[in-house]
């Protein structure tokens, strides 16, 4: 604070140390200057937590929200990679079934029954883990489904329902074997290529081929002896 009357400056009191003038309104006002001066301050530091606290929520939300989308982008790729690992399994359990109903009737002259399992005892491995694919891919199916990021890709979306209903047909088909042999003959070519098909034009709607390792997904196999205690 500056002296009214000499000018000289001072920092404690009202009372000029040099001239002793009483320099109590100059007092009053150098204190309310400096009280709107932190005033001001505490504002702006007010403002900047405020910035920072807002800026860090939408960072997180972001970060959020790209994660999530990373996780769906990953439940596809691993879709797609077991719909179509499966296309060779259920190829080769279809034409082994074939091959053992076709022997069972027309070469070793054995009950028809035994003769399909016989068969699918040779492709137990592939029945095996084609069976722990259904298991993982029926879970990650709905967990697709339900995600919020579904609504911003429908078309990828529908490859993929498209895919996935064509596997559970042919899954049934070789893994619940039915009807007669001239049927089974009849609708294996073209529910082979029908699904060929849908899992060719799923991977259409990937930018690349996806080559996720899915074999943590799956469920820990179960020991079955049942064949071999039927056989």
């Amino acid at each position: 604070m500056y002296c009214k009357n000499c000018g000289k400056e001072f920092t404690e009191g009202s009372i000029c140390p040099n001239c002793g003038t009483n320099n109590q309104e100059n007092a009053l006002a150098a204190a309310e200057k400096k009280s709107k001066k932190w005033l001001i301050i505490v504002v702006i530091l007010v403002i900047l937590i405020i910035g920072i606290v807002i800026i860090g929520f939408f960072a997180n939300k972001a970060k959020d929200k790209n994660n999530k989308s990373e996780k769906y982008n990953e439940n596809m790729e691993a879709a797609f990679c077991m719909l179509e690992d499966s296309a060779d399994l259920l190829d080769k359990i279809a034409d082994a079934t074939y091959e053992g109903w076709y022997d069972a009737i027309y070469e070793d002259d054995i009950d028809i029954n035994w003769g399909i399992v016989i068969a699918q005892a040779g492709v137990s491995d592939e029945i095996s883990k084609v069976k722990r694919i259904d298991e993982a891919l029926s879970d990650l199916y709905k967990e697709i489904k339900s995600d919020e990021n579904r609504s911003n890709d429908q078309d990828r979306f529908d490859a993929l329902k498209e895919c996935y209903d064509s596997f559970q047909e042919y899954y049934e088909f070789v893994i619940n074997v039915s009807g007669s042999f001239n049927t089974y003959s009849e609708n294996k070519e073209n529910i082979k290529k029908s699904y060929k098909k849908t899992v060719n034009n799923f991977e259409t709607e990937f930018d690349n081929t996806p080559d996720f390792n899915y074999e943590d997904m799956l469920p820990e196999e179960k020991s079955d002896d049942s064949s071999s205690d039927e056989i």
